[in-house]
């Protein structure tokens, strides 16, 4: 449910307008162009998800609401990208079916590979397996029947995570060392062999692996750390000062950071908004963030006050660039560091209790 409800907007002709990983963060449906049939179609799966509706009852709820909005059979659309008028369809149970599919399935690989991060430590394996479809992939079998058991942070899994194509069914499961032992799999992963797909819309090349379908050649669950963040702190840049504040502050007082900091992937987590400090060091956005791999394993609570530190703390200046805020917190003392890194981004690169009974 956070996976799908942690997504914003965005319209697109063809399926390939909104490509691989922007789907962690962007909910979309090709030819949807109108935010009311968007917006419809988003409820529903939500509701779906969160409820356990059935496609069946999805489908028949759904159907009439897109009738109504216009959005349903086969009609003419300009394509934005070409200027050309075509015939294209619309709604039709055989798209809903796809939507309900494509939206659940991601849904829960990107739960699914969460979890794995918190319970690694005693299931550190995955083991793929073949799902209930009929007719499997010849590719998806050899992986199967290898068999392929590799730690769960193995970059096998960043390409060939399940689902891995339109309709593929295939699982990973969590495993022990001892059952990986008895499994006796092959070291290290299968071979694969890439094969370079252009997208047609944006004219992008990208290497696929062979037998994986060009658009689920990445991790639902490692794209939506990165590509969530990326969203939030677009979303703080563009915001009022005021609201990117209050956004920071209810991110720090959420479960959100908890989640964040459990993942492999390190990823950037916003503390602060500083324009003036941006202006001094000349960098390239307000927002002060942290590394997760940097909070470690403490307290998260002092992250939560960053913002009270640059705006009330006395402020020194230190080499290299560096600026260091003291304040007292709670009858406590501490110092935070902050400075432009290589990429022109504000840092925190130091947050510490300390001592000292006035700044340095």
């Amino acid at each position: 449910m956070a996976f799908l409800e942690g997504k914003g907007f965005t319209t697109s002709f063809h399926w390939q307008d909104t490509w691989a990983e922007e789907h962690a963060h962007a909910f979309t449906v090709a030819k949807a162009m109108e935010m009311d049939v968007l917006q419809a179609i988003r409820d529903d799966v939500n509701r779906a998800m969160r409820d356990g509706i059935p496609f069946e009852q999805f489908r028949q709820e759904l159907t009439p609401r897109l009738v109504a909005l216009g959005w349903w059979g086969k009609k003419p659309m300009v394509d934005p990208l070409t200027g050309e008028e075509k015939i294209v369809q619309l709604g039709s149970p055989r798209r809903l079916q796809t939507i309900y599919w494509a939206n659940t399935r991601s849904a829960y690989a990107a739960g699914h590979w969460e979890r794995a991060q918190r319970t690694k430590r005693g299931l550190p394996y995955f083991v793929y397996e073949l799902g209930p479809s009929e007719q499997h992939r010849p590719h998806h079998e050899a992986i199967a029947n290898r068999p392929t058991v590799l730690p769960v942070d193995d970059p096998f899994w960043d390409t060939h995570y399940p689902p891995n194509g339109w309709g593929c069914k295939c699982r990973l499961r969590q495993i022990t060392q001892f059952e990986a032992d008895e499994i006796g799999a092959p070291e290290g992963a299968p071979e694969v062999t890439l094969k370079e797909f252009r997208n047609k819309r944006t004219g992008e090349i990208s290497m696929i692996p062979e037998g994986v379908d060009p658009g689920w050649h990445t991790n639902p669950g490692k794209a939506r750390a990165k590509t969530l963040m990326q969203g939030f702190e677009s979303r703080l840049k563009e915001a009022p000062e005021p609201v990117a504040r209050k956004a920071i502050a209810d991110f720090w007082e959420s479960r959100a950071p908890e989640a964040y900091r459990r993942m492999a992937e390190a990823v950037d987590l916003p503390v602060a908004v500083a324009p003036r400090l941006a202006a001094e060091l000349d960098a390239a956005s307000p927002i002060v963030a942290v590394s997760s791999h940097a909070i470690g394993d403490g307290d998260l609570a002092p992250y939560g006050e960053v913002q009270r530190m640059i705006d009330e703390g006395a402020e020194t200046k230190q080499p290299g660039g560096l600026r260091r805020f003291w304040h007292r917190l709670s009858g406590r003392s501490w110092t935070a560091s902050i400075g432009r890194a290589a990429n022109g981004l504000l840092r925190l690169v130091g947050l510490s209790e300390t001592d000292e009974t006035r700044p340095k």
